[in-house]
């Protein structure tokens, strides 16, 4: 499908921090090709050349956070774990929530990881979830019990499946953020390898 072959180089590329004219020529090549008539095996393999599962694969799996597309990926996982016969609709602003939080200020979270796991962690994307602004700023540094009511808090209702997923854990450790971070990745790989 070419719209899926275009998205899965689009965010390899923009991931891979690519410059703007590097990213473009994909796009002029594919024009160009369309333009000669050629077949979709020859799209395909242009496209192929400009892609690199290997680098996108340890982008993904480093520290993610600050990416600029880092959002854009977890709205594309959060897609992907929906009920596809339901389309959900998010308004207001959009944040990405640090479960684990970028500092370690509450006693949780002091007994739990040291300060070379916290910085090992932190900024991972097993450690990353969507939230509603409001929700994010509330969430803060507190504890994991705290932090899942936050979460909660409208009308007992979380919009993101992502985030639905973390209410579950009773507890939130080295463990639960690498098993989550080998989960979206494998999910990330299956979305946008070429």
């Amino acid at each position: 499908d070419f719209v899926e072959l275009m998205e899965k180089i689009t965010y390899q590329n923009w991931v891979r921090r690519l410059g703007k004219t590097k990213r473009n020529t994909v796009y002029y090549q594919v024009i160009n090709l369309i333009n000669k008539g050629c077949s979709a095996d020859e799209l395909i393999e242009t496209v192929k050349k400009y892609a690199d599962n290997k680098e996108f694969e340890q982008l993904i799996r480093a520290d993610i956070y600050h990416s600029p597309a880092v959002k854009a990926i977890l709205l594309r996982l959060e897609q992907e774990s929906q009920d596809q016969s339901v389309v959900k609709q998010f308004h207001g602003r959009i944040t990405v929530e640090h479960i684990l939080p970028q500092k370690l200020k509450d006693e949780y979270w002091i007994q739990r990881f040291t300060p070379d796991v916290h910085q090992e962690l932190v900024h991972k994307l097993g450690n990353l979830t969507l939230l509603s602004g409001v929700k994010n700023s509330a969430a803060q540094y507190y504890s994991f019990d705290r932090k899942k009511e936050i979460y909660e808090k409208r009308n007992k209702k979380v919009s993101f499946d992502l985030t639905k997923e973390i209410l579950e854990e009773k507890e939130w450790t080295k463990d639960q953020i690498l098993s989550r971070q080998e989960r979206l990745v494998k999910k990330a790989m299956e979305i946008w390898s070429l």
